[in-house]
């Protein structure tokens, strides 16, 4: 087995990252259906000279204890495999157009850019905003709107909801920037 062929076994990411992987590597392979697989995976396959089975390998398949993950993390990216494929969805936000607060050359939200991209949600100007967004998302209470005509309607949300999305772990109260005007 070579280091190349890790990576595109069965068109499943396994490139040699760090494990267990950071927050924004959960975020986008829950919303992407990738795979995370622990290192042993890498190791037993290389010792029996060929590529086992990736289920019980999967990160989530048990749930550690002596961890800084919650449980909800450790479980999400292989619920969120399971139910994408299950449901033939493409990714997570497949149904989501959504404006993000625009900050020239903010990592956070091109991190955040990329992991909606990832699940495939449509990513819309907040100048040219169409009159059907479903997801309006506001940093530090800046709201990102100019087309206030058309994004009255939308529902609004911290950025911190994404990761409560993909982890299940609480409900939001919608709000709007302009109710409060």
């Amino acid at each position: 087995m070579r280091e190349q062929d890790v990576k595109r076994r069965k068109g499943k990411d396994k490139s040699l990252k760090p494990y267990p992987p950071n927050i924004g590597g959960i975020h986008y392979t829950c919303s992407a259906r990738k795979w995370i697989l622990t290192k042993e995976y890498i190791i037993n396959s290389a010792e029996s000279g060929r590529w086992l089975d990736e289920t019980t390998y999967e990160w989530g398949y048990e749930i550690e204890k002596d961890t800084h993950y919650s449980p909800q993390r450790q479980s999400a990216p292989k619920r969120w495999r399971e139910e994408l494929t299950r449901s033939s969805a493409p990714g997570a936000f497949h149904r989501w157009k959504v404006v993000l607060p625009a900050k020239e050359g903010d990592k956070r939200m091109a991190s955040i850019r990329r992991v909606l991209q990832a699940g495939k949600a449509t990513i819309c100007s907040s100048e040219k905003a169409e009159c059907d967004i479903t997801h309006v998302f506001i940093l530090n209470e800046i709201c990102p709107v100019q087309n206030k005509k058309c994004l009255s309607e939308a529902r609004y949300y911290p950025v911190q909801y994404l990761g409560d999305y993909l982890f299940e772990i609480k409900a939001y109260a919608f709000s709007s920037c302009f109710n409060e005007q």
